[in-house]
């Protein structure tokens, strides 16, 4: 008897295994895609993907070492031109900082917002270096 169930219990926790490992992957930050839950951010103004572009989430506590896809696959670091803010349906948006390690000079990027680092923003144009959630 106790056979029997050591081996429904072995076939039971195989094939929860075989269910978590099939199951969809989770999208990491970085990865290409610019998800509706990310704020993506751009080495030129106007939100131009084939100048360089990169996507992030949150709690990033320096850009430098990330680097641009497409473009001049430069550091993302002190780089930023313009962004573009999805959705993210769990945070009311996006804090940015001027330094890493979340200091320095700040503003909130609310969801669903685009905008160039121009006019009232310029201060902060290729200034960012590091990113956090804000209203979780």
């Amino acid at each position: 008897m106790r056979l029997v169930a050591s081996a429904a219990a072995a076939i039971v926790a195989g094939i929860g295994m075989t269910a978590a490992s099939t199951s969809p992957a989770v999208a990491r930050t970085g990865d290409g895609n610019c998800e509706k839950t990310e704020l993506c951010v751009y080495d030129s103004y106007g939100q131009k993907t084939n100048e360089g572009y990169y996507d992030l989430r949150g709690g990033h506590k320096n850009f430098h070492g990330m680097n641009w896809f497409r473009g001049d696959h430069g550091n993302i670091g002190d780089d930023i031109s313009s962004v573009k803010a999805g959705s993210n349906p769990d945070c009311q948006g996006w804090t940015i900082w001027q330094h890493v390690n979340y200091k320095g000079y700040s503003f909130h990027i609310a969801k669903g917002v685009k905008f160039d680092f121009t006019g009232g923003y310029a201060w902060m144009y290729n200034e960012a270096s590091s990113l956090e959630k804000w209203r979780c």
